[in-house]
């Protein structure tokens, strides 16, 4: 059986539960966790809107028995992939060498250039 390349992840019940984890994780110290939330908000705003309504609808397929969650993450991504201002990201991701793995231990910056516009 083959499914796309995307990646499905656990998802916390809620934003406070995720800020819980990454505080009780270390992750993030309390103090820091409104300049984090804006700095997600700011980027993931960043984003074409397309982009952010399939990963909303990725994250609620997680609910969906797994092999109809996987096939409906995969249905989100190729319907995205049709998208032209997807296709003009995708092109300027690998020129950025995003599929190599230099490009991969810095996909998190490639991403936010991609948001920006850069």
């Amino acid at each position: 059986m083959t499914y796309s390349g995307a990646t499905t992840y656990p998802v916390p019940a809620s934003i406070d539960d995720t800020l819980k984890l990454l505080h009780a994780g270390g992750y993030i110290a309390g103090h820091e966790i409104g300049p984090w939330v804006d700095r997600l908000a700011a980027r993931i705003a960043s984003f074409p809107i397309e982009a952010v309504r399939a990963a909303k609808a990725a994250v609620k397929a997680a609910d969906l028995p797994l092999q109809q969650g996987l096939l409906e993450e995969a249905y989100l991504f190729q319907t995205l992939l049709r998208n032209p201002s997807a296709q003009r990201n995708m092109a300027r991701f690998l020129a950025n060498g995003g599929q190599t793995r230099e490009g991969e231990l810095k996909v998190n910056d490639l991403s936010t250039a991609l948001g920006r516009g850069a």
